[in-house]
């Protein structure tokens, strides 16, 4: 099963294929052929009043193989979202760049590009909607998740229901989460529940977004982003 760069309950605390015609667009200095329609996904997580605590956006070029991710939070006193974090994966996997932001709040990246040419970095990131299905799915799944069976909604949709506990030493504190897949195995929204000196509050509650949207030419370029080779 691949490598989620989105966190899982603990890291928390610390912070359908498409195929189209190709078009001519530069990413990351390099010329490639590049899908008009890309798989896009959007998590985002609200806080218990509501108010939005992240989110979570990833892209996915069918033909080309690249694929990113932003991890966005809400700029202080406002509703704006700024990208904290995140990545890519170019070159058809032969490039992985891991993004952040330096003291002065700027954008930074450490790169790096696989030497073995047999290698490839895209298992680092979640991206596709096959992808996103496999990390619910028995068989591939991680270990945890237990099937609780299927559940009605309030607006009378039938979904899939899987939940899991981690409890966190360092915090004391028992973590629930339970995350609801439609007929497909996409998952469809979440909620996470904390246990602290015996009280059992809400956490988090989540939403997932699955569509195809076109490429601007711009999604995989990381011109804007400092970059450091790491060696």
């Amino acid at each position: 099963m691949k490598k989620v760069l989105i966190p899982t309950i603990i890291a928390m605390m610390a912070i359908g294929s498409a195929s189209a015609f190709a078009a001519e667009h530069t990413t990351g200095g390099n010329t490639q052929t590049a899908s008009t329609a890309i798989e896009y996904a959007k998590r985002t997580l609200f806080n218990p009043d509501g108010s939005t605590a992240a989110v979570y956006e990833t892209w996915a070029d069918p033909v080309t193989h690249n694929e990113r991710l932003d991890y966005l939070e809400p700029v202080k006193g406002t509703e704006a979202m700024q990208r904290i974090g995140g990545g890519y994966v170019l070159d058809n996997g032969k490039r992985y760049i891991k993004v952040g932001r330096d003291t002065e709040g700027n954008l930074m990246g450490s790169a790096i590009t696989a030497k073995d040419s047999d290698k490839s970095m895209s298992d680092l990131l979640v991206t596709e909607k096959q992808e996103y299905i496999n990390e619910y799915k028995e068989g591939t799944r991680r270990e945890g998740w237990t099937d609780e069976g299927m559940v009605q909604t309030s607006d009378g949709k039938k979904l899939k229901k899987l939940s899991r506990t981690d409890h966190s030493k360092a915090f004391k504190t028992t973590y629930t989460e339970s995350i609801f897949l439609d007929e497909s195995g996409l998952p469809v929204q979440g909620e996470i529940y904390q246990e602290k000196n015996g009280t059992n509050s809400l956490l988090y509650t989540y939403v997932y977004e699955f569509k195809n949207v076109e490429n601007d030419g711009s999604l995989f370029e990381t011109k804007e982003i400092s970059l450091q080779e790491v060696q």
